[in-house]
């Protein structure tokens, strides 16, 4: 367990979400058996700009895998609905997937230990000027993979037998 306080002038945590609300995700995902949790940058930087600007409403660190800890931001009746080609999935997620057989996707969602930051902004934000903002700050990738609804289309993410990291399986 980590304690510490806010040292800035707004506190964004998990909750906040609303229908329509876009998700993004820092960085890369996946890869997590291939050494990256060892040795990875902690979002700081990016964490205190993003929960500096009012159209973030929503956020939290993807630790155990976004499958696992996308539900801590899904507002109840809601659904992360989520496109599997938008998900930035790193070359270890990738070159899990040639020998598991799974799609790289599936590595990039369940891995878990990515350490990257799962972002919530509002629906009524453009998300291409939010991006344009975030570029002029940092090198990073931000990536839009999807929004919050009611219900899942046909090619979204089925999270039904999807898991991240499960500390005690």
């Amino acid at each position: 367990t980590l304690h510490g306080e806010s040292t800035g002038a707004r506190v964004v945590t998990r909750s906040g979400a609303r229908t329509g609300d876009h998700l993004f995700v820092t960085g890369q995902l996946g890869g997590s058996r291939a050494g990256h949790h060892y040795k990875f940058t902690p979002r700081l930087a990016e964490g205190r700009w993003l929960a500096a600007q009012p159209d973030v409403v929503a956020m939290m660190d993807i630790s155990d895998g976004l499958a696992k800890d996308v539900h801590s931001v899904t507002p109840r009746g809601l659904v992360a609905a989520v496109s599997p080609a938008r998900i930035p999935a790193s070359r270890a997620a990738r070159t899990a997937a040639r020998k598991s057989k799974s799609p790289a996707w599936v590595h990039a969602l369940t891995d878990g230990e990515d350490f990257e930051l799962l972002v919530v902004v509002r629906g009524t934000s453009d998300p291409a000027k939010f991006v344009a903002r975030w570029n002029r700050q940092f090198d990073l990738r931000l990536t839009l993979i999807g929004s919050f609804r009611r219900k899942l289309a046909p090619d979204d993410v089925n999270w039904e037998g999807l898991h991240g990291y499960e500390h005690l399986r």
